[in-house]
């Protein structure tokens, strides 16, 4: 019986060996195919890796070049930088050539208008010396008419003004100052001396009416009677237009100040006085 039961083990025994060796089998098995699994990933990493490694490298390439681009760029703006300097070096040493230039330029300018201004007041008084030696005006005249003859008009004033030692001969030109009917008559005289004479006499003006010069039958006028306005002929200095401005201005700012003598003129300077005896 106890053979029968050793018999019996035995045999169990050998069935859990084959179970054993079946199942170490089978985990051979698996182990077999987790290594080839484990192999078959390993290989797809590599792979994986080996293409990463391939574009780290095309990138680290296109960066070298790129590095490479921005190198030779920094040195054609390092370049073109440095041009820039010397341009605006030439620049700027030019612009001081021309402040320099410009400024000695100012001074010529400033210079030629001293001398444009000097040569232009020569002019004045020269043209004024002329017009005071051989001109006067005649103002105060009645309109001028169509037909009329300017010299004639001045010997018919100094006849009836009773000037002495006219001479009629001695007048070079005369003429309305413009076509305003109310214009003056400037009167040129042939002699420097005879203009003097003339003009010195206007005082007897003040007998004068101006009706008498076209009516013939009208009285001399009352020296014992006051005149009204615009009766009276004046005889004036004949002005250049730059003195005529300066007088026409200077007689308005001196009657607004209520100067007594707010304009007249002496060898055709413009002057005012505040009384008679200033």
């Amino acid at each position: 019986m106890v053979g029968e039961l050793t018999k019996e083990m035995a045999g169990e025994v050998a069935e859990q060996l084959k179970l054993i060796i079946s199942g170490m089998a089978d985990m051979r098995e698996q182990i077999k195919n987790v290594e080839t699994n484990i192999r078959s990933e390993i290989q797809e990493t590599r792979n994986d890796l080996n293409e990463f490694k391939v574009q780290i490298d095309k990138r680290l390439v296109d960066l070298s070049t790129r590095i490479n681009e921005v190198e030779n760029s920094q040195s054609f703006i390092s370049a073109d930088f440095e041009k820039y300097k010397v341009e605006m070096s030439i620049i700027t040493n030019n612009e001081k050539s021309l402040q320099k230039d410009n400024a000695h330029l100012n001074t010529q300018v400033n210079q030629l208008k001293q001398n444009l201004q000097e040569e232009s007041l020569k002019r004045i008084e020269s043209a004024q010396y002329y017009r005071s030696s051989f001109m006067v005006e005649l103002s105060g005249l009645p309109q001028n008419s169509q037909n009329e003859d300017s010299i004639d008009l001045v010997k018919k004033i100094a006849t009836l003004a009773k000037f002495e030692y006219f001479d009629v001969s001695q007048i070079d030109v005369a003429h309305r100052l413009s076509s305003n009917k109310n214009s003056p008559v400037i009167v040129m005289f042939t002699t420097k001396s005879y203009r003097q004479n003339f003009y010195y006499q206007k005082s007897k003006l003040k007998t004068l009416h101006i009706a008498q010069l076209t009516d013939d039958e009208y009285p001399y006028p009352d020296p014992e009677i006051e005149r009204e306005a615009n009766t009276f002929i004046y005889l004036n200095e004949s002005l250049t237009p730059e003195n005529r401005d300066l007088y026409i201005k200077a007689k308005k700012a001196a009657k607004a100040k209520h100067y007594k003598y707010p304009g007249y003129t002496i060898k055709g300077q413009v002057r005012v006085r505040r009384e008679k005896e200033s």
